[in-house]
C-alpha cells in the first residue's frame, strides 16, 4: 500500500489511504484486457497515471483519457474519483503481479508522453522511479499433491483403489481434454465389472440354505422363494426388486416337442397345457417376455408348490439386492436341481455356467456323489476347462467326521471310476487336483447370520465350525486374491491406459517445455516443418481407414468360410457317431448274439458328442483365429509409421478369447439317446440297414439343432467380433489424430505466447516440471501393484 500511497502524495497531494480502504477489485478485469491487448494497456495505463491535478481539466476534454477510461471500465464518464480509482487499481495490480517486463513497457511511454512536453522530465523520472520500486515477484507454485491409496480387504480391492487414487491424481495434472474424457471412462468401466458365482447341486443338495447364509440374509428359499424351479441370478442394487423372465415361443415348442420322446418330461407338459389352456400365449411370446414384481410377491412366479403354476412358464429370475456380499460386483447364479426333469432348464443352466469365474457344486452329505453329482463334476472339468471346482459337502451336523471323510474320499473314487469309463485315465489326476472339498453345517451357519446364534451354540456350533467362514474365503481368494486371472486382466487392461494417458500427457509437457526455449522465428521454423508432417500423416490415416474398412469385409467374407466348415465338420461328427454306434451293435450280435446294453450307447453318443463339439470348436476358434490375427497384424504395420504409437494395436489372443472363452456346445443328448436305444431294442438283429435307416433321422435331427445352436452363438459373436475390431482400430487412429491436433495446438499456443508481453514463461515452466513429476510418481504408483 506504501507504493500507491507514495504516488498519490506525489501526484494529488492527498493520502491514497485517506480515501481508499481496499484493492484488487477488478483485478481479474485487468488480467483479461492485459492478456487481450497488451499494447492499449500499457498505451492507457501511462496516459491515467501522468493524470493529476494539474492537467485533470485539460485531459478531459481530450479523446485518449476517455478511451483509456473505456478500456478499463467500460464507460466514458471523466471524473476524479472515477481516474483515482482506476490508478489505485493499475497500482496495486503492477505491484502484486511484479512483472518487470510489462513495468518497462509503461515506462518506455512515459518517455515518449515527456518528448512530446506532454509531461516534464522530472514528473517523469519520480514515475519511472516509482514502477522500479516494484520488485519482480516469483509466483508461489504449490506443488501437485500425488495422494497414496488405501489398501482394501484383498488384493483387487486394493489394486481399484489404486487404479481410483490414480484417476484422481491424473485429474490434478491433465490439461488436455481428449486425456481428460478417456480419464473419466475409467471408473465407470470399473464399477460395470462383474464377478459369477455359479452354484450348482441336486434337489435338496443345500444351495439355498448355504447362499442365504453368505448373504446373511433369508433371501432364498423357504422365506422368499420356496421350493425354487428356476434359474436365479442375484445382483447388486441400491433398491431391492426382482424380474422374471418367461420362456420364447421357441424354447415352449421345443419343450414340447422334447416332452414327446422323454416321459420324465411328459406330465409337466401336461399340467402345464391343462392348467393355463388358451392363457398360455399371454406369458409365451415370441421375443419372451418379462415381468418387474415385487420380491414379496416372488413366490407366486417361481415356487413349485403354487397353485399359480406360473414357475412352470418362467425360465429364469433376476434378484436384485442391496446385500453387502453382492456389492462389489459379485453376481450369484444359483441353478435348480441338476435332476430337473425339464430339459431346456438344464440348458440355460449349463450356458450360464459356462460364463461364471467360478463354480460351486453342493452335495447333501447324506445322499453325495450321486451319478448326476459325478456326470456334472467330470463334464464341467473335462470340457468347460475351468481352474478349479469347489465342492461343498453339506449337512454335516447330521453325520460323524469319520462318515465325512467316507464321503469325500467316496467322491473321489466315483469321479475316478467314471473318468476311466470315459477312457480319460491320464487326465485323471490333474482333474483331481482341480477340485477342492470344504464341508458345511449350512442351517448352523444361517442361524447365526439370522440372529439365531444361540441355537447353533446350543447344538455344538460356533460360526468357524459351519464352515461358513471357510468358503467365504475361498470364494473371496479365488475372485479377488493375487492368483485372479479375470482380476489380473482388468487391473492390467486399466494400468495400460493409464500408463498410454501418462505418456501421452508427458509428450505434451515435453514438447511444450522444449518450444518454451526457442524463439519466435524458431517456433515459426517448427510449426512449418509440423505442418508438412500433418499433411503426410493425414493421408496415412485416410489410407489406414480404407485399410480398415477392408479388412472388416474380408472377415464378414470369411465367416460364410467358416459357416461351410463348420456344417461339413457337424456332418461328419453325425456321421462318425452314428457309425460307431452301428459297428457297436454288429459287433455284440456277432460276437455276443445280443444287443448291446442302453448305457453303452449312451456312452458312445454322449462322449462322442462332447469330443465331437470340443474338436469343432477349438478348430473353428483356430481358424477364426488365424484370420483375425492377420487382421490386427496388417492394420498394425500401418501402425509403425507414427511415432505416437504407443502400445500394439490389439492384443489379438486376448481380444479373441474374451469373445470365444465363454462359448457353450455342450447340450443334453438324452433324446437323441433315448431315440436310438428304443430304435436298437426294437428293430431285428438281421437288419442292421434297417437300423442304420431308422436311427438316421435321429441323428439328422440332433445335429441339426447342434449347428443350428452353433451357428445361431457363432454369428453373435462374429457380429460383436467385427464390431469390436472396428472400435478398437478406430479408437486408435482417433488417438494418433488426437496427438496430432495436440501437437499442432501446442505449436500455435507457443507462437501466440511469444507476442504476448505478459506471459510469465518461467512461472510455467515451473509448473511443467511440477507435472513432469507428478506424473512421474502416478506412474511409480501404478507400477508397485507388480503386475
Amino acid at each position: 500500500m506504501h507504493i500507491i500511497n507514495d504516488f498519490f502524495l506525489l501526484v494529488w497531494k492527498e493520502e491514497a489511504k485517506k480515501i481508499f480502504q481496499t484493492s484488487g477489485e477488478i483485478e481479474t478485469s485487468l488480467r483479461d484486457r492485459l492478456k487481450k491487448d497488451y499494447n492499449s494497456f500499457c498505451d492507457y495505463s501511462s496516459i491515467l497515471l501522468i493524470t493529476s491535478s494539474l492537467n485533470f481539466e485539460n485531459f478531459s476534454k481530450l479523446k485518449e483519457p476517455l478511451d483509456a477510461i473505456n478500456f478499463f471500465l467500460n464507460q466514458e464518464q471523466w471524473s476524479k474519483n472515477r481516474v483515482q480509482y482506476i490508478q489505485k487499481e493499475l497500482l496495486y495490480f503492477l505491484n502484486k503481479k511484479g512483472d518487470i517486463e510489462l513495468n518497462k513497457g509503461i515506462q518506455k511511454r512515459f518517455e515518449l508522453l515527456r518528448k512530446e512536453e506532454i509531461i516534464s522530465y522530472d514528473t517523469t523520472r519520480k514515475l519511472i522511479s516509482l514502477l522500479a520500486l516494484m520488485q519482480k515477484k516469483k509466483k508461489n507454485i504449490e506443488p501437485i499433491d500425488i495422494s497414496v491409496s488405501k489398501d482394501g480387504s484383498n488384493f483387487y480391492e486394493s489394486a481399484i483403489n489404486a487404479l481410483i487414487n490414480s484417476v484422481q491424481n491424473l485429474t490434478k495434472i491433465i490439461e488436455e481434454d481428449s486425456l481428460k474424457e478417456r480419464l473419466d471412462l475409467i471408473p465407470q468401466k470399473l464399477k460395470d465389472e462383474k464377478f459369477s458365482i455359479g452354484i450348482t447341486g441336486v434337489m435338496n443338495a443345500g444351495k439355498s440354505t448355504m447362499l442365504n447364509a453368505i448373504l446373511g440374509e433369508e433371501i432364498l428359499g423357504t422365506s422368499v422363494i420356496p421350493e425354487t424351479a428356476n434359474l436365479t441370478i442375484v445382483k447388486y442394487s441400491d433398491k431391492p426388486s426382482a424380474k422374471v423372465n418367461f420362456w420364447t415361443k421357441d424354447e415352449w415348442e421345443s419343450i414340447e416337442k422334447s416332452a414327446l420322446s422323454l416321459e420324465n418330461m411328459k406330465p409337466f407338459v401336461q399340467e402345464t397345457k391343462e392348467h393355463f389352456k388358451d392363457n398360455l400365449d399371454k406369458y409365451i411370446t415370441l421375443e419372451g417376455l418379462s415381468d418387474s414384481v415385487a420380491i414379496d410377491n416372488l413366490a407366486l412366479y417361481t415356487s413349485a408348490e403354487h397353485s399359480d403354476k406360473k414357475c412352470n412358464l418362467v425360465k429364469s429370475v433376476e434378484l436384485y439386492s442391496d446385500l453387502k456380499f453382492v456389492k462389489n460386483g459379485v453376481e450369484i447364479v444359483d441353478t435348480p436341481g441338476l435332476d430337473d426333469p425339464v430339459v431346456q432348464r438344464e440348458e440355460i443352466t449349463k450356458n450360464y455356467l459356462y460364463d461364471c469365474d467360478l463354480m460351486c457344486h453342493l452335495m447333501n452329505v447324506n445322499q453325495s456323489a450321486t451319478q448326476k453329482d459325478i456326470e456334472f463334476i467330470t463334464d464341467t472339468l473335462l470340457y468347460q476347462n475351468i481352474a478349479r471346482l469347489l465342492v461343498v459337502i453339506t449337512r454335516i451336523d447330521t453325520v460323524s467326521e469319520d462318515e465325512l471323510k467316507e464321503v469325500i474320499a467316496y467322491t473321489k473314487s466315483s469321479i475316478k471310476t467314471k473318468l476311466q469309463s470315459l477312457d480319460k485315465e491320464a487326465q485323471i489326476d490333474s482333474i483331481i487336483r482341480k477340485i477342492d472339498f470344504i464341508p458345511i453345517a449350512g442351517k448352523m451357519a444361517l442361524m447365526h447370520r439370522t440372529a439365531k446364534a444361540d441355537e447353533a451354540l446350543s447344538l455344538g456350533y460356533d460360526l468357524k465350525k459351519s464352515g461358513i467362514l471357510e468358503v467365504e474365503d475361498y470364494l473371496s481368494d479365488i475372485l479377488f486374491g493375487d492368483n485372479s486371472q479375470k482380476a489380473k486382466l482388468i487391473i492390467d487392461a486399466n494400468k495400460k491406459e493409464l500408463f498410454g494417458i501418462i505418456a501421452t500427457g508427458k509428450n505434451s509437457l515435453l514438447l511444450e517445455k522444449e518450444l518454451l526455449s526457442k524463439s519466435a522465428d524458431e517456433i515459426e521454423q517448427e510449426f512449418v516443418k509440423y505442418q508438412n508432417e500433418i499433411s503426410d500423416i493425414r493421408d496415412n490415416i485416410t489410407n489406414l481407414k480404407q485399410q480398415i474398412n477392408e479388412s472388416k469385409d474380408e472377415l464378414v467374407e470369411y465367416f460364410y468360410t467358416l459357416e461351410n466348415f463348420s456344417k461339413n465338420k457337424v456332418t461328419t461328427l453325425s456321421n462318425l457317431v452314428k457309425r460307431r454306434v452301428i459297428d457297436d451293435v454288429s459287433y455284440e450280435i456277432r460276437k455276443n448274439k445280443t444287443k448291446p446294453d442302453a448305457s453303452r450307447i449312451s456312452y458312445i453318443i454322449d462322449t462322442g458328442i462332447k469330443d465331437g463339439c470340443i474338436d469343432l470348436l477349438r478348430e473353428y476358434r483356430h481358424e477364426f483365429f488365424k484370420k483375425m490375427q492377420n487382421s490386427f497384424e496388417k492394420i498394425s504395420r500401418n501402425f509403425d509409421g507414427f511415432e505416437q504409437k504407443e502400445t500394439p494395436l490389439i492384443d489379438a489372443k486376448e481380444f479373441f478369447e474374451k469373445y470365444f472363452g465363454g462359448i457353450n456346445l455342450m447340450g443334453s443328448n438324452e433324446i437323441l439317446i433315448q431315440n436310438v436305444n428304443a430304435s436298437i431294442k426294437s428293430f431285428s438283429k438281421k437288419d442292421i440297414e434297417a437300423l442304420d435307416n431308422s436311427i438316421e433321422v435321429y441323428f439328422k435331427e440332433a445335429f441339426s439343432n447342434i449347428l443350428k445352436d452353433f451357428t445361431k452363438k457363432t454369428k453373435k459373436i462374429n457380429r460383436d467380433l467385427v464390431n469390436e475390431f472396428d472400435r478398437e482400430c478406430r479408437e486408435s487412429v482417433k488417438k494418433i489424430e488426437l496427438q496430432m491436433n495436440t501437437k499442432e495446438n501446442i505449436l500455435n499456443e507457443s507462437k501466440k505466447r511469444v507476442q504476448d508481453k505478459s506471459f510469465d514463461a518461467s512461472s510455467r515452466l515451473e509448473i511443467i516440471e511440477q507435472k513432469l513429476i507428478a506424473f512421474d510418481k502416478v506412474k511409480k504408483n501404478l507400477q508397485d501393484l507388480g503386475l
